[in-house]
C-alpha cells in the first residue's frame, strides 16, 4: 500500500511479514529501494514455491530482504514474523538468524524476538538492492 503527498510516501509491508499495522513515512528516495526489495523477495518466494522450499529457497537473502523492508518502513520485525513470511521452520530459521547475528549483519532488538539489520548489514543490503536497480535500468 503506498500513498504520495508532500514529498513523502506512506506504506506498510504486509502484516504477515512484519507483524505490524503501523504506517510509517519514508522519503521518496527510499521508495525505489523498498519496491526493488519487495520485487526481489517476491521473486525468491515464487521460485521456492515452484521448485520447492528445500531445493530453491534462498533463506538467508529472504530474511535479509524482509529485514531491509521492515527497516525502511519503520516497522518492528520479530523473529516469528520473519520466519512465517519466508515459510522457514523454527529450527532452520533460528540457525540462519544466529549465523547472521554472528556475522554482524543482524542484531536482536528489544526482547529476544525483535531482530533488525545492523548498520553494516543495512548498508550492504542497500548496496545490493541499488545494484539490482541499476542492472534493470541499464538492461
Amino acid at each position: 500500500m503506498s500513498y504520495s503527498g508532500d514529498g513523502m510516501s506512506r506504506a506498510r509491508f504486509d502484516d504477515a511479514h512484519t507483524g505490524s499495522t503501523d504506517l510509517h513515512f519514508y522519503s521518496r528516495q527510499e521508495e525505489p529501494i523498498i519496491q526493488m526489495a519487495v520485487q526481489l523477495h517476491t521473486h525468491n518466494r515464487e521460485r521456492a514455491s515452484l521448485f520447492g522450499q528445500d531445493i530453491m529457497a534462498d533463506t538467508v537473502m529472504d530474511i535479509m530482504l524482509t529485514a531491509l523492508i521492515a527497516q525502511k518502513q519503520g516497522t518492528v520485525l520479530t523473529r516469528i514474523s520473519a520466519l512465517m513470511a519466508n515459510q522457514i521452520d523454527t529450527a532452520r530459521g533460528d540457525k540462519v538468524i544466529d549465523d547472521l547475528i554472528q556475522a554482524r549483519l543482524m542484531q536482536r532488538g528489544e526482547g529476544r524476538d525483535h531482530i533488525s539489520l545492523t548498520g553494516h548489514g543495512g548498508k550492504l543490503m542497500e548496496e545490493y538492492v541499488r545494484r539490482e536497480i541499476d542492472k534493470r535500468e541499464t538492461a
